[in-house]
């Protein structure tokens, strides 16, 4: 087939060498600036790729290019395929393909629809996320079914483990399903609304622990914004630290403790308190220290994480008035 490919991501790229390695030809690669931090591959990297397959390559934020209107009339692709591409792609644009233009969805359509799917799947406490190829149409994510691929999720399972098994399949999904549609051998599935769960875009601050949560739910949050992300996050005496590994710990003794209140400190970790259950604080990091086994970083059970805002507005206040006062003295002089 004939195909453009649309969008960024090293999902992408590595869709667009599989599929031309598997004997298809690259019309153009159609690319825009990367947002996320994640992303490794580069417009440079993209460009150098249509360089290698000898074909166009185009940067722009606006689909509707008239560059790349007069391409498709010139070149008559069979198919489009779309990884991350930043807007919704109009009806009209998709209605120029023989094939339409197919995404690659790391979502088990039609639930988790939009953003962040893989984090809210680990958070919501989903037992499978889903792979899905799917056509386009004109709104979010809707276009029908073409084919699924599933990885389990239990209490192990990290953010990082399902972006690999995203970024390992979808290539060879894309591949499949082209394959399938030249054969006339796959029938498009319409989504049925009534199972619709629309997700919305996670941001940093939602990985900030509150010790009020139960341990298990904590941890969900700390799988989930683990690598490739920035982790999930605390305070220990007014410093970030930050928690690459937890484990919920189930005690069969009664206790007083307050949520976010250090409990015990071994070779395996830090023990802390929660609104139910422990979690063991396995692997860490603070900006004064590095990444260190949790117990490096966290020196007694005389204290308590999380951040004191009273505490520390009370010190951003002292802190400004020495600051004031410096200076009313150097302006006396």
């Amino acid at each position: 087939m004939k195909i453009i490919a649309m969008g960024r991501t090293d999902i992408l790229y590595d869709s667009i060498v599989k599929l031309a390695s598997s004997g298809h030809k690259l019309v153009a690669i159609i690319t825009s600036e990367a947002e996320q931090y994640q992303y490794t591959k580069s417009i440079s990297d993209f460009k150098q790729l249509a360089k290698d397959l000898n074909c166009e390559f185009i940067q722009t934020e606006n689909i509707n290019n008239p560059i790349i209107l007069k391409l498709i009339k010139d070149k008559e692709p069979d198919v489009g395929i779309s990884v991350n591409w930043k807007k919704i792609i109009p009806g009209d644009f998709i209605n120029l393909f023989d094939y339409g233009i197919l995404n690659a969805h790391a979502g088990d359509l039609p639930k988790y629809r939009g953003n962040a799917v893989r984090n809210w799947a680990i958070i919501s406490g989903e037992e499978k996320m889903a792979l899905t190829i799917h056509m386009m149409d004109s709104n979010l994510d809707s276009g029908k079914i073409l084919m699924k691929e599933y990885h389990p999720i239990d209490s192990q399972t990290t953010i990082g483990h399902l972006y690999k098994f995203v970024g390992e399949r979808a290539p060879i999904l894309f591949d499949k399903v082209l394959d399938n549609l030249s054969k006339d051998k796959i029938k498009p599935i319409t989504q049925e609304d009534s199972n619709l769960l629309r997700c919305y875009p996670r941001l940093p601050v939602d990985s900030q622990i509150s010790w009020n949560q139960t341990a298990e739910e904590i941890d969900k949050i700390v799988r989930a914004s683990s690598e490739p992300f920035n982790g999930a996050y605390t305070y220990l005496s007014g410093e970030k630290l930050i928690i690459w590994e937890s484990e919920v710990i189930s005690e069969d003794y009664d206790y007083h403790a307050s949520p976010g209140q250090v409990l015990d400190r071994s070779k395996d970790g830090v023990l802390v308190a929660t609104g139910k259950d422990f979690l063991l604080i396995k692997d860490a990091e603070s900006l004064g220290k590095g990444r260190l086994l949790a117990s490096k970083l966290i020196p007694s059970i005389r204290i308590r994480l999380g951040m004191d805002y009273a505490s520390e507005i009370m010190q951003l206040r002292k802190k400004l008035e020495d600051i004031n006062s410096k200076m009313d003295m150097i302006l006396e002089k």
